[in-house]
C-alpha cells in the first residue's frame, strides 16, 4: 500500500515540477520563441498540473495527510535545482541552507 504512495506521490510531484518549469518557459521565453511554441508550453503546463492535481486528490483520499504532504517539500527542492541547472539561475548560500533544512526535515519525517 505504501508502495503506491511512493509511486503516485513521485509521479504527482514530477508532474507539478514539469508543469511549473513549462509555465516559466512559456511566460519568459526568449525572442527566438514563436507564439505557437509559447502556447504549446502553456498548454502542456496546464495538462501536467492537472495530472498533479488529480493524483494529489487521490493520494489525500487514500492516505493520511502526514504521509502525503512531505512529497510537496521534495517538489520545492526539485524546482530550485531545476532553476539552477535549466535556467542558469543563481543559488545563494541562504538557498542552499534552506534546501539542507528541507532535506533534514524530510529525513526526520521518513524515519519517524
Amino acid at each position: 500500500m505504501m508502495t503506491n504512495l511512493l509511486i503516485f506521490g513521485t509521479i504527482a510531484e514530477i508532474a507539478l515540477v514539469i508543469g511549473q518549469l513549462l509555465l516559466k518557459r512559456a511566460m519568459h521565453a526568449g525572442r527566438q520563441a514563436t507564439k505557437a511554441n509559447r502556447i504549446s508550453h502553456f498548454i502542456i503546463s496546464i495538462a501536467a498540473q492537472t495530472i498533479y492535481f488529480f493524483l494529489w486528490l487521490g493520494l489525500l483520499h487514500d492516505y493520511p495527510l502526514s504521509s502525503v504532504y512531505p512529497f510537496d517539500a521534495g517538489a520545492a527542492i526539485l524546482l530550485v535545482l531545476a532553476g539552477v541547472f535549466l535556467f542558469k539561475e543563481r543559488m545563494t548560500v541562504r538557498g542552499s541552507v534552506a534546501i539542507l533544512f528541507i532535506l533534514t526535515g524530510l529525513a526526520i519525517i521518513s524515519f519517524s
